[in-house]
């Protein structure tokens, strides 16, 4: 058995060929030899300003962030990872064997060498880690 982080996503429109693994036409796996480094919380805070120019929140929404962080990683696999947020169904498979769909993938790369390897920081949340909560 694998210790391997899987990305799952389903192709639901013509990108060209792809040289990576391919479950049917449709399904992209990635496996990625890390692991989910951190989790940290992101605010945002909605309400309205006043006579004064002063911000009144009127409530708070967290969102639960998960990062991962890889080692280098081949162009092909920057690229499929690149691919892979211009998807709605993205579907992660943690170390543990626990399947959760992520939401708003942001990848941040960075070519230490040379343009054919680089180091990826993939940012997600999962859906239902959202809290509102009244505010102040």
């Amino acid at each position: 058995m694998n210790t391997y982080l899987k990305l799952e996503y389903t192709n639901s429109c013509d990108l060209g060929e792809i040289p990576y693994s391919v479950i049917d036409d449709l399904v992209f796996v990635i496996y990625l030899d890390a692991d989910v480094s951190e989790t940290f919380e992101e605010y945002e805070e909605e309400g309205e300003e006043n006579g004064y120019k002063e911000f009144t929140p009127t409530f708070r929404r967290t969102t639960k962030k998960y990062k991962i962080k890889t080692d280098l990683l081949p162009e092909h696999l920057i690229d499929a990872l690149q691919r892979m947020k211009l998807h709605d169904t993205i579907t992660l498979t943690f170390n543990t064997g626990q399947v959760e769909t992520i939401n708003h993938v942001t990848i941040e790369t960075d070519y230490p060498f040379d343009d054919r390897y680089a180091k990826a920081v993939i940012t997600f949340d999962i859906g239902e880690k959202v809290v509102v909560g009244k505010c102040c």
